[in-house]
């Protein structure tokens, strides 16, 4: 594996040689290269990211404590876990440690079990307004000896549906997926299946646990999982077979560790689990690993094989004829390219513009629930016209204080899905338009080495970015499959966290704070039922007012957004291509009145960076031929 992620840093450098990416002023290109290589960094260590998921409430913390064998590791009380991510990883003591977030100004902080309730719940830290990024768990259990690091996310759905956010940041960079349902609540539904098919776009290692199998009896415990293996076919394609899926019960594996219990343990299921871990999970690590880091480095070794053949393509035009017909050539792209402004791009932004207003109606008309004077209020003034004294005026209001955020929340939770949806759908159409036939796959390259290693076969599918896809193209090919694939990465690079992140940082708008003045409100007495009910129908509509002015502008804010995000990168696409167009011809002038002495200077540097290029391919191929022989075991 190290020799594996040598290699592949090599190729990193290699590009940056070829292309003069080094001293690349595009911060895009600079933060695409430094994710590259910190992923690089993790695999090389051996670091192996599994990560737990599921909705609220289904028992995954109580899961991960039984996997690795140690009560109360990470909370498991019914509380809802806040936007924070609990990472565990060995260590020979156990121990925990707060990271907050960068734009807090805080610095780590070592804390205690008994502290974690006070920055990993949500009745400890409501809203995560202690601005907690994750929080580090150290464990010497065994299972995480060979470089495990299970990462233990929020609950999916709810009223806090700004997890699902948080959750979607970190299931890109899992090298594989517990997912986790119950056996009490509802069997897996809609929402979970929409989770699960996106879950699949990023890793194939997906892997499915019910828990509380003791709190059913045994007949419907085994009904459940029949009918939870029977949706995930049919819904996800996969036949029930191949689907890897245990039954477990926490509290049976913890009381069977008490009672020294074999027959318990059993029970529990997880002996089979720990089978699966131990015999396929571990022993396959490395080829996990190396997969994701060889499909990771597809759009480099892609883009480096393509300069040098144009490299030397340019080397060998040593006459006049053949340096008229390659500056023809690049003519013609930069024509094309022209083209493609004047007649294409025009309609690609007008389908843009079309779609994203279509989106803001629709997610208009669905804040009409808590516009003022809509269904919500209307509920709330009904509560105060039945009120028979200003006493109990003050306490519905103070009722309201605590309802209504819960009101907003799942409101505005429906509006972040119809958006993220309807984005989704519209991104992909505009890629389709663009390009019907783009494609980045290793196999339809010229190279012969990357001819035969279809790295797909490994069962790893991942949302490439934006400029992975778009780097592709840059050289050669047409401008279509550029723009097609660049605004098909943006599905993952924009829509899954980008829209999170504006609504959910506002869960905090229906707050007692925007009720004025309640207690001078409180304090007037003499005043009659009817003026106590007048004014807080008065403060109610303000309220309402401002929580719908809010939820305008972040539609707004978050269609605006996304606009400028696709308009970004579709510029940056056409200006990156058109300076490297230009600088070929550039190329072509400088080889017209080079001398013998540069000409042979040239050519021995190309001689030499094909051969770094050959013997990192070489490397690549014979470690890529060992996946092959040796498949993953599902």
């Amino acid at each position: 594996m190290k020799e594996l992620i040598a290699n592949l840093m090599r190729a990193v450098q290699l590009e940056a040689d070829l292309t003069g990416k080094e001293k690349e002023e595009d911060e895009r290109l600079i933060e695409e290269k430094e994710k590259r290589i910190a992923n690089l960094k993790v695999w090389g260590a051996g670091i192996f990211r599994l990560v737990v998921m599921g909705e609220i409430k289904k028992g995954k913390s109580s899961f991960i404590n039984a996997m690795l064998g140690v009560e109360n590791l990470v909370p498991v009380s019914s509380n809802v876990a806040t936007s924070t991510i609990f990472k565990i990883h060995y260590g020979k003591q156990r121990g925990y440690r707060v990271y907050f977030r960068a734009s807090s100004g805080k610095s780590p902080m070592d804390i205690t079990e008994h502290d974690l309730a006070s920055f990993g719940t949500e009745d400890g830290n409501p809203g995560n307004e202690k601005q907690v990024d994750f929080i580090e768990v150290i464990c010497p259990a065994p299972l995480l000896r060979s470089g495990i690091v299970i990462i233990d996310t929020p609950g999916l759905g709810g009223v806090i549906k700004a997890h699902k956010t948080i959750t979607y940041d970190y299931v890109p960079r899992a090298d594989a997926v517990f997912f986790v349902t119950d056996s009490v609540e509802s069997p897996i539904g809609a929402l979970e299946i929409e989770y699960l098919k996106d879950i699949l776009k990023i890793t194939q290692n997906l892997y499915f646990v019910q828990t509380k199998t003791n709190a059913v009896d045994e007949e419907a415990c085994a009904a459940r999982k029949k009918n939870n293996l029977s949706i995930l076919s049919r819904e996800l394609g996969l036949p029930t077979n191949k689907i890897p899926y245990f039954t477990l019960d926490s509290e049976l594996r913890f009381a069977s560790q008490e009672d020294k219990d074999k027959e318990i343990l059993a029970m529990s299921g997880y002996p089979q689990l720990m089978a699966f871990v131990n015999d396929v999970l571990q022993p396959n690590q490395q080829k996990y690993i190396a997969a994701r880091a060889l499909l990771l480095m597809q759009p480099v070794l892609t883009h480096i094989q393509e300069v040098l053949d144009i490299k030397k393509k340019l080397l060998e035009a040593d006459s006049a004829e053949k340096q008229q017909e390659y500056k023809q050539e690049v003519e013609k792209n930069q024509k094309e390219l022209l083209d493609w402004q004047k007649d294409e791009l025009p309609k690609l932004q007008k389908g843009l513009k079309k779609g994203l207003q279509e989106i803001r109606l629709s997610a208009s008309e669905n804040c009409n629930r808590l516009r003022p004077g809509g269904e919500i209020q209307q509920e709330f003034e009904k509560m105060l016209q039945e009120a028979r004294d200003a006493k109990s005026i003050v306490n519905i209001v103070e009722d309201i204080n605590a309802k209504l955020p819960e009101f907003i929340s799942r409101t505005k939770q429906e509006i972040l899905q119809l958006i993220w949806t309807k984005v989704s759908i519209l991104l992909a159409d505009l890629a389709k338009k663009s390009d019907s036939a783009t494609s980045t796959e290793l196999d339809q390259t010229g190279d012969e080495q990357l001819n035969t290693m279809n790295i797909r076969q490994l069962r790893i599918v991942e949302m490439s970015s934006g400029y992975e896809k778009c780097r592709n193209v840059l050289i050669g090919g047409s401008v279509a499959s550029g723009i097609g694939g660049l605004i098909g990465g943006l599905l993952g690079t924009i829509v899954a966290p980008g829209i999170g992140t504006f609504i959910g940082g506002k869960i905090g708008w229906a707050t007692a704070a925007l009720w004025g003045g309640i207690e001078a409100h409180r304090l007037q007495k003499k005043r009659d039922l009817e003026t106590e009910r007048n004014q807080a129908m008065g403060q109610l509509t303000q309220c309402f007012s401002k929580i719908y002015g809010d939820l305008q502008q972040i539609i707004q804010r978050v269609l605006s957004e996304v606009e400028y995000e696709v308009t970004e990168r579709v510029e940056q696409y056409i200006r990156i291509r058109r300076d490297e167009l230009e600088e070929r011809k550039n190329e072509i002038k400088e080889r017209a009145l080079m001398g013998l002495d540069k000409k042979k200077k040239e050519e021995d540097e190309l001689k030499r960076k094909r051969k770094v290029y050959d013997e990192i391919m070489q490397k690549i191929a014979a470690r890529y031929k060992m996946l092959k022989t040796a498949p993953i075991v599902s």
